[in-house]
């Protein structure tokens, strides 16, 4: 049963990716990943994944704060958090492509917009589907097949769009 409920968040998570990286606004986008990380929390929680359920914990707040502020100083404090919460709980090789991803994604929140944002979003992505496909999440590899394709189409979408409207 505690597989299906943590399966179930997976796929919620899922879910909200679906909609979080087709925003062509970074705002919206952030506030769309704020809550699939939550999801993910859960998820990965449940699945007994612990350097996953830290890094999603982790995301979440740095994706909360960053909605806030976007400042250089935060983006390195939280890249720091991510290297020394990896290292206290790395479990296997495979257990260390979250943190990764995670690091890609706090550089990508605090130091990237637009294109180049979604671009690294998409290499963390990898990271991730990685992860998830060795420890079967089923929620998440589909979460990281979808944040591959629609952030590689919303940069078409971007590139087609002048860059006023990318904000």
């Amino acid at each position: 049963m505690e597989l299906i409920v943590a399966q179930t968040f997976g796929i919620a998570a899922f879910l909200f990716g679906l909609i979080t990286f087709l925003q062509k606004s970074d705002q919206r986008l952030k506030i769309y990943m704020l809550c699939l990380f939550l999801c993910q929390v859960v998820h990965f929680y449940l699945m007994g994944a612990a350097t996953a359920t830290a890094a999603n914990l982790l995301n979440a707040l740095r994706t909360f704060i960053s909605l806030k502020f976007n400042r250089a100083w935060i983006g390195v404090v939280f890249l720091l958090i991510n290297i020394v919460w990896g290292a206290y709980l790395y479990q296997s090789p495979i257990s260390i492509l979250p943190i990764i991803g995670s690091c890609i994604g706090t550089y990508s929140l605090f130091f990237m917009t637009g294109i180049r944002m979604r671009l690294a979003f998409v290499l963390g992505a990898l990271c991730w589907l990685t992860h998830n496909a060795f420890i079967y999440s089923i929620g998440g590899v589909l979460l990281e097949t979808i944040v591959i394709f629609g952030n590689i189409f919303t940069i078409i979408r971007l590139r087609q769009t002048p860059v006023t409207a990318q904000a």
